[in-house]
């Protein structure tokens, strides 16, 4: 018997990526198979964070946020990791709009826009 995907948790799922809040663990399951930057990077970073060194994957999340001609979506993440890790980005970046999202209810579900600076869409 296939078991159905619960609606709920995909639709978390879809919402974090979207908004470049998701943990480490999502965040690198959506990249899986993704050869290339900026995902080999976040691996590394993923792996220094969980064996305790910090410093060296604010580093890299650092690389990633500043890093010319990424998804803005990758930008995103990079500053939300960084922001857990008690790295705000500075004033000036702090104030860069890289997409907007516009949810609406639409019967019993809603409805979702989103647009980023770059122009890619949400999912790869």
């Amino acid at each position: 018997m296939r078991r159905r995907r619960n609606s709920a948790d995909a639709s978390d799922v879809l919402r974090q990526t979207i908004f470049g809040d998701a943990s480490l663990d999502v965040w690198m399951a959506r990249g899986a198979g993704q050869p290339g930057q900026p995902w080999d990077s976040f691996a590394q970073a993923r792996e220094l964070a969980q064996a305790g060194h910090r410093d060296d994957a604010v580093r890299i999340w650092r690389q990633i946020a500043s890093a010319e001609g990424l998804e803005s979506r990758h930008t995103l993440q990079a500053w939300h990791f960084l922001r857990q890790a008690g790295q705000p980005p500075p004033p000036d970046q702090a104030r860069l709009v890289l997409g907007v999202a516009v949810e609406m209810p639409a019967r019993k579900s809603h409805d979702l826009l989103v647009a980023y600076r770059d122009g890619d869409g949400p999912l790869p």
